[in-house]
């Protein structure tokens, strides 16, 4: 199934070279509005975390009946490229999961995008673990904890859209067990 042609239009309006990561907000409200339709009860609602008073980072979580079932978390297309910038995603991946980890379903999936590329994240509530496996960082040696090839999948592609929506159903269909059952 490829992506629909509005969504592809907002995000093929966006300059590839931006240091704004707002610049993405909105393709990706429509992409999260159009994988969980608030017909079918989802919101998506985006949501801050601050750090303290200057810093904050902005994502998009996805709800069910006040039950967290997906998030993204958006930086711009230029991080890809920056050793540190991916490991600061990485890390705030890994700490939005923690955070999440009490409210959320049995699995909470969480996508890492740096513009259009994506890196995806899971939690397995019953197991404790949480993919892909940390690259611990060895205060030796400057060493990549958060390698480039994560990010395999651009949703600009017919197979990253897709591997995004299979995503998306795999949620919802552990979502409409769980979240009905809570």
């Amino acid at each position: 199934m490829p992506l629909p042609a509005i969504i592809r239009a907002e995000f093929e309006y966006i300059n590839p070279e931006t240091t704004q990561e707002s610049d993405y907000y909105g393709a990706y409200n429509i992409l999260l509005g159009h994988a969980f339709p608030v017909a079918d009860g989802y919101v998506v609602a985006p949501a801050d975390f601050r750090r303290d008073a200057l810093d904050f980072v902005v994502y998009f979580r996805i709800d069910l009946h006040r039950i967290p079932v997906f998030f993204v978390e958006v930086k711009t297309a230029l991080a890809i490229k920056n050793l540190s910038a991916r490991a600061d995603a990485d890390d705030q991946m890994r700490l939005r999961l923690r955070q999440l980890f009490d409210q959320s379903l049995t699995e909470l999936h969480g996508i890492s995008a740096l513009g259009t590329m994506l890196c995806v994240y899971c939690l397995d509530k019953n197991t404790e673990s949480l993919t892909p496996p940390p690259i611990p960082q060895n205060a030796a040696y400057v060493n990549d904890t958060a390698p480039a090839d994560r990010w395999d999948a651009d949703i600009l592609t017919d197979d990253g859209y897709n591997r995004l929506m299979n995503i998306v159903e795999h949620v919802k269909a552990l979502a409409a067990v769980e979240a009905h059952e809570a």
